[in-house]
C-alpha cells in the first residue's frame, strides 16, 4: 500500500483524536491568525529521508520526521502542567504505534519540548512532540493492476524504443 501525505495526516489525526478525547481538534498546522479552540493538536510532517531498508518492488521507503504541536489556553488552570502532561501522553502513545497505516512501521518517539518558534502562539502553553515513522510511498510494481509484462531485447539499436523488445512468457 502506498502512502500519500494527505492520507497520512488524516490517519494520524484520526488516531490521536480517538485516543485523546480531551482534544477539541487535531489539524494540519495552519497559519494561525485567529484564536483557536484549545486544547488542540497540530500535526506536521517537517521532512523525510530515504530509509536504508528498501523493498524491491518499485516503492520507496522513507522516514517521515513529524511534529505534533499541542496548545492549551493559558486561561485553563495549570496550563503549563497540562500541556507537559499532554505532550508526555502523546509521546507515549505514538512510540511503537503503526496507527493502522498500511506499509508503515511503528513510529518512534524522539523528544518533546516547549515551543517558542511561533510568536502567534504566545497566548497558549505550547509543547511539540517530535517523532519519526517509516512509510512506503509509490506503487507496488507487483500488486494487482500494476504489473507489467516482462520484455527482452537483444542487440538493441535504441534501449528506449519499446518496439525493439519482445514479450517473454
Amino acid at each position: 500500500m502506498k502512502v500519500h501525505l494527505d492520507d497520512y495526516h488524516a490517519q494520524v489525526s484520526a488516531n490521536l483524536a480517538a485516543e485523546f478525547d480531551w482534544l477539541k481538534s487535531v489539524e494540519c498546522y495552519p497559519a494561525i491568525d485567529n484564536k483557536v479552540n484549545a486544547p488542540i493538536a497540530f500535526l506536521s510532517v517537517s521532512a523525510w529521508e530515504k530509509h536504508a531498508d528498501q523493498p524491491a518492488n518499485g516503492q520507496l521507503r522513507v522516514t517521515l520526521q513529524c511534529e505534533v504541536t499541542l496548545l492549551i489556553d493559558f486561561s485553563m488552570e495549570n496550563a503549563e502542567m497540562l500541556v507537559r502532561n499532554a505532550a508526555m501522553a502523546i509521546g507515549l502513545h505514538l512510540d511503537s504505534n503503526a496507527m493502522a497505516i498500511g506499509g508503515a512501521r511503528p513510529a518512534q518517539f524522539l523528544h518533546a519540548m516547549p515551543e517558542g518558534r511561533y510568536p502567534e502562539l504566545d497566548e497558549y502553553a505550547v509543547w511539540t512532540v517530535f517523532y519519526q515513522q517509516s512509510v512506503l510511498v509509490g506503487d507496488d510494481a507487483f500488486s494487482e493492476g500494476v504489473r507489467g509484462a516482462i520484455r527482452a531485447g537483444v542487440n538493441l539499436a535504441d534501449h528506449d524504443d519499446g518496439s525493439q523488445y519482445t514479450p517473454v512468457g
